[in-house]
Order: structure tokens, then C-alpha cells, then sequence
């Protein structure tokens, strides 16, 4: 099975090979694809969550493989800088987003950060500070304590990175930090056998609420408990199904469908 890896920050997977085709997903840098199709300067792949689309070949790299035997940092920040060396003085080599999974060789600490010495898909080798957030936190207590740091990200249809999400990319890549294979689409998480339906007065932070157009699900929000969410419509946002709230989004009110447990994910 031919593969490659993405070499750069995002990158845009595309319905058809070519630029002016929408966008309907992204990869982030390390992420593996799996090779469909060729055709010219694009590639037809297959993503982890089985999306398809095309993705020019500039943005990735082929036949690279990173030894198993590696540990890999998790960006835990929107959007942080791999250095050339363990100090923010040193020469930028690239961005790296949240949620982006890359492999280390080595870490040291100074007197105000963990530095690790990760490693690029063209083998260059460069120095990132972090911290590893998932070992800190369950799923809801990220959320309670850190999702509000995503507001005002634009939304970006197709989007999945910090530059911009739309409604269930936004979702998928809180979930995908916590190593949860969640689904990509709004309607295929609202089918994801892991969740459990109930009353909205019941939702806790981290559950998520669904919205239906003419029978189809068609939006998704994170819970912040009680009556509010946050989302990505426009920009990432807190709204509320609470009437007498400054922030009720009446429209969203009104396509409202159910709310979903996260309570069996949380649990693994």
C-alpha cells in the first residue's frame, strides 16, 4: 500500500484535482495518506477518518515512513513554531497547529519550558516547546478549562486546523486529541455508535447537540453545560438554547434535534 506523509502545516484536500474545486478537508503535517489515484501533479487519498480527496503533491512527501519505535509530542497550542534550536531566538522552520501529532527524539527542560526535538517529514530535525496537555486532562476538563481559547477562529469550510473549522472539524479535532477515531462529518457523529441520546437538561460539558435542515443533520456544538455550547458558525462562538440569554441564537433554536453523551468515551 503506497503512502505518503503531508510536509507542511495544512494542507487543503480538494473534491477534484485542481485548486479551483472545493475544499473539503485538510491534513495536518505527519498525517498519513494512503495513495488511490494519480493524475498529474495531484494525488487522490485516503485520510484516517476514510475521507477521499486530492491533494497536490508539493504538500507531502512519499515513501518516508517514521520508525514505530518513536515517541510523538501533541501540538497542544493553537498554533506554536518548531525552531532550529531549544530558544525562541533561533531561526523559524515551520507552524504546527493543535492537535498535530509529531515524532520526537529527544526533550530538555529549561528554566521555563520542555523543549523536545521532534522530527520533519523531510528527516530535518527541530526544536518545539510544549507540554503535554492529554496526560493533564479528561476530555471534559479540557473542554472546561481550555475550549474557550478557540474563540474567534474563523470558519473555513473543510477546515480542521486553527486557521479555521468548520462546524465538525472543530469537533473531530477536540475528540482526535484525546485519540478518539471520531468521524469527520456532522452527520456521521450524530450516527457514532459510541454516543448516547438524551434530554438537553442533561447535558454536561464535552456532550454534544445536533441540528437538522429539511431532515438532514447539518450543524454541531460542543456543550459548556446547562443551555450553552460553543461552535464554529462564522468563527468559533458561544451560543445558547436559553431564550432569556444575551447570547440565544434563535435560528439554531429552531433546528435544534437532540443532544448526545460523551459519558462511554470518557470512560476508555
Amino acid at each position: 500500500m503506497n503512502t505518503l506523509q503531508t510536509n507542511v502545516t495544512v494542507a487543503g484536500i480538494f473534491s477534484k484535482p485542481n485548486f479551483q474545486s472545493e475544499m473539503i478537508n485538510q491534513s495536518l503535517i505527519w498525517e498519513k495518506l494512503i495513495i488511490l489515484d494519480e493524475y498529474k501533479n495531484w494525488f487522490k487519498v485516503r485520510q484516517f477518518d476514510q475521507y477521499e480527496g486530492w491533494i497536490n503533491k508539493f504538500y507531502t512527501l512519499s515513501n518516508n515512513q517514521i520508525n514505530d519505535n518513536f515517541k510523538y509530542v501533541k501540538e497542544s497550542k493553537l498554533i506554536n513554531t518548531i525552531y532550529t534550536e531549544s530558544n525562541k531566538n533561533s531561526q523559524p522552520i515551520l507552524n504546527c497547529t493543535f492537535g498535530s501529532k509529531i515524532p520526537f527524539l529527544d526533550m530538555k527542560k529549561t528554566k521555563n519550558s520542555t523543549w523536545y526535538k521532534v522530527v520533519l517529514p523531510n528527516k530535518n530535525l527541530g526544536w518545539i516547546d510544549q507540554k503535554n496537555v492529554s496526560k493533564a486532562y479528561s476530555i471534559r476538563d479540557f473542554i472546561e478549562k481550555n475550549i474557550k481559547k478557540f474563540i474567534g477562529i474563523p470558519y473555513l469550510w473543510g477546515g480542521r486546523s486553527s486557521y479555521g473549522f468548520d462546524c465538525s472539524g472543530f469537533v473531530q479535532t477536540i475528540f482526535n486529541f484525546f485519540d478518539v477515531k471520531f468521524p469527520r462529518d456532522s452527520v456521521d457523529q450524530h450516527r457514532f455508535d459510541c454516543l448516547q441520546t438524551q434530554d438537553k437538561k442533561n447535558n454536561k460539558v464535552g456532550d454534544l447537540l445536533f441540528f437538522k435542515k429539511n431532515n438532514k443533520i447539518n450543524h454541531v456544538a460542543i456543550s459548556l453545560g446547562a443551555e450553552k455550547y460553543i461552535h464554529a458558525s462564522g468563527f468559533v462562538k458561544v451560543n445558547s438554547l436559553n431564550q432569556h440569554d444575551s447570547d440565544f441564537n434563535q435560528l439554531l433554536y429552531s433546528i435544534y434535534d437532540c443532544s448526545k453523551s460523551i459519558e462511554s468515551l470518557t470512560s476508555k
